[in-house]
């Protein structure tokens, strides 16, 4: 991006600086799985197989490489099925990391033996916090854990070494059945790079629950990969407690003194009485920052919720 002044580049290094700090508080994230692209492979890998995969015995189910998709976790957390701890303050821009939940599930056919069943893929180490009642891990698992770095032009990279269990249970039959099998799945290297960030919540975020944000937010896909394995995540989203309200029909150039038009890009205008700072957007929900909340629109529908600033 070109500088077009000192006064620019101040405000800019500024700002970087801003970002910089605000991500050196510990906290959480609430990450969802999009509709495509997250797999595992369960098929065996031999000892020495190299940087392909970690020695694996394998479960014999088809497909063996599986497409997954997201499991809410609870209501609290909106779609979230992915929590990531940022677990101390970062230094040099170095944060360490560990999942705290995960709840994925196969998202076409399997079969075990020719009998049809679901596959889940789950991590549980909240300390109780979240019941294995709502997300079940029935075998111990070395915690999942990893480094973010973060850079001052509002991106950060990641390295993850993850540790999750495998259930399968009968087709429609839900995590907490009992199982056909249980075992701990192949350990995956997740990498990703250049993954956007924020200091301030994408639009339509969950609010914080148990797992506070302090400041770091994902700001956009992170495209996580390794060699047989993927899982892509973006920020969450919760769409509950939206309210039904007709786009203003008003003439905008004479509307009530101290209030704004804000108009989304669906065209949609909600008549607020705050100036509007800046817009954010999470998947389908677009937000006009005001000075005191933030307010939200579910695109192309008359969906609101106002939620006040972090």
């Amino acid at each position: 991006m070109s500088l077009l002044h000192k006064a620019v580049l101040g405000a800019t290094l500024l700002l970087a600086g801003s970002l910089a700090a605000s991500a050196q508080k510990a906290g959480y994230d609430f990450l969802q799985t999009p509709p495509q692209g997250a797999s595992i492979d369960l098929s065996k890998c031999p000892p020495g197989s190299g940087p392909q995969c970690h020695p694996f015995p394998g479960i014999p189910v088809q497909p063996q490489k599986i497409p997954l998709q997201g499991v809410p976790i609870c209501a609290c957390t909106g779609a979230t099925d992915t929590i990531m701890h940022r677990t101390k303050d970062a230094v040099a821009g170095k944060v360490p990391i560990s999942v705290v939940a995960l709840f994925l599930k196969n998202s076409v056919p399997v079969t075990l033996n020719n009998v049809p069943v679901d596959v889940y893929i789950t991590i549980n180490n909240s300390n109780g916090v979240i019941g294995k009642n709502v997300l079940p891990q029935p075998d111990a698992l070395p915690a999942s854990t990893g480094e973010l770095t973060v850079h001052n032009n509002g991106t950060f990279d990641s390295v993850i070494h993850v540790f999750a269990d495998v259930i399968v249970v009968a087709k429609g039959a839900g995590a907490n059945a009992i199982p056909k099998l249980h075992q701990p799945g192949p350990q995956v290297d997740l990498k990703s790079a250049g993954s956007p960030w924020s200091s301030t919540p994408p639009a339509g975020y969950p609010n914080d629950c148990f797992f506070p944000g302090n400041g770091f937010y994902p700001g956009g896909t992170i495209a996580e990969t390794a060699p047989s394995h993927s899982h892509p995540v973006v920020p969450s989203v919760d769409l509950t407690g939206f309210t039904t309200q007709p786009s203003y029909a008003g003439n905008c150039q004479a509307r009530p003194p101290g209030t704004v038009c804000a108009t989304y890009s669906d065209n949609y205008i909600w008549l607020i009485d705050e100036p509007i700072g800046g817009w954010t957007k999470n998947q389908n929900v677009q937000g006009a920052i005001g000075s005191k909340n933030i307010f939200l629109h579910i695109l192309n529908t008359k969906q609101v919720k106002k939620v006040p600033k972090p």
